[in-house]
């Protein structure tokens, strides 16, 4: 398929060439009309939906089946979405679908194919290891990063440079990205918060390229296998001991915020399901939802997220509350002791922090 992982990738060709080799339920292959339809709705029938959030609306631009998730939940919540189909002869929901499943094998196969990762972030694992070796062996990610600097001597045209439509810093992203890497592997601490500190493991370890590629495509893989609901019982063990960051929204456009913030829960509706504590799998959620809201959707993602908001988020965890795709409003280290007190709300047991800031690459911190 190509160069992967590259940043800012555009893969309206790629995805040409990967649709023109799949078959059919039928057995056929797509012909040259239906993979230019399918190709035109994915570059154009998503600004119709008049979606403020989404950061790109040709959705070629995004090459990440993670990041992909969320638009995709985006789109087909909209409350257009049907009609903006229903015109195109739902060329626009089969791509979806289509495209869903080739970023999954994007990600997927990359590490097949390529030995060194051109993800532009992990050039820096390695250094960020030495700074912090340097200054100690813990430091705050501004001294880390000042560090970085002075031992490469990056320019400030490096160190300055923007990206995206908030400004955020390239540099102070791409490091915060490595950092996330590095403690998945368990090299990097970040238990307190503010400061990272090398574990004894990456005291001693001594990374080349193509161990920082390694790194980076077993965690690619073992996230995936989280968000799908298929964790790996070899690579996943001792992570349930982690400490994980989840994500949430506090309603439509987080129009509940307010109200949730000011009570200390978090609320995910689906009142219909009653407690959700009474189902024993996931599989058994989602067949209710079919009883109750219709049988015509799968409720994949959506029977992911009641469940793990049932079972899964626990004691010392961070929740991030967010507004769109990459605006954070709010942050709780997650003490509920077990105390819930309805069928969709969690008490929270400690006061919301309010931070109303804009995080770049956010969704590094997302382990689901």
């Amino acid at each position: 398929m190509g160069d992967k992982l590259m940043t800012n990738a555009y893969l309206k060709t790629a995805f040409q060439n990967w649709m023109s080799k799949q078959k059919k339920s039928n057995g056929d292959l797509y012909k040259s009309g239906t993979i230019s339809s399918y190709s035109n709705a994915l570059k154009n029938s998503t600004i119709k939906l008049k979606l403020s959030d989404l950061e790109h609306t040709d959705l070629f631009y995004y090459s990440s089946s993670a990041e992909f998730a969320q638009v995709y939940n985006q789109i087909i919540s909209a409350p257009n979405f049907k009609d903006v189909d229903s015109a195109g002869n739902k060329a626009y929901s089969n791509a979806l679908a289509l495209y869903s499943k080739f970023l999954a094998e994007y990600d997927g196969t990359a590490i097949d194919e390529v030995k060194v990762s051109k993800a532009s972030f992990i050039q820096w694992f390695a250094p960020l290891i030495n700074a912090l070796r340097e200054l100690g062996g813990s430091a705050t990610p501004e001294k880390a990063r000042d560090q970085i600097a002075r031992d490469l001597n990056l320019g400030s045209d490096v160190v300055t440079e923007t990206r995206g439509k908030t400004g955020g810093k390239k540099f102070a992203n791409e490091v915060a990205w490595a950092r996330n890497y590095l403690a998945y592997e368990d090299l990097i601490d970040k238990s307190v918060r503010g400061v990272w500190t090398l574990t004894p493991k990456g005291m001693e370890v001594e990374l080349t390229d193509e161990m920082a590629s390694e790194i980076f495509f077993k965690w690619v893989n073992i996230l995936k296998e989280r968000r799908e609901g298929n964790p790996d019982p070899t690579t996943m063990q001792n992570q349930s001991d982690k400490r994980l960051y989840w994500m949430y929204a506090p309603g439509e456009g987080s129009n509940m915020w307010n109200e949730f913030y000011d009570n200390g829960i978090m609320g995910i509706g689906w009142d219909e399901l009653g407690d959700f504590k009474q189902y024993p799998t996931k599989e058994s959620m989602k067949e209710k939802m079919k009883v109750i809201y219709g049988k015509e959707y799968s409720y994949k993602n959506t029977g992911h997220a009641t469940w793990q908001f049932a079972n899964e988020i626990k004691i010392g965890d961070i929740i991030f509350v967010k507004k769109g795709i990459k605006k954070i409003i709010g942050r709780n280290d997650y003490l509920m002791g077990g105390n819930q007190i309805s069928v969709k709300t969690l008490d929270l047991g400690a006061e919301w922090t309010e931070i109303k800031t804009q995080l770049e690459g956010v969704a590094a911190m997302i382990a689901i």
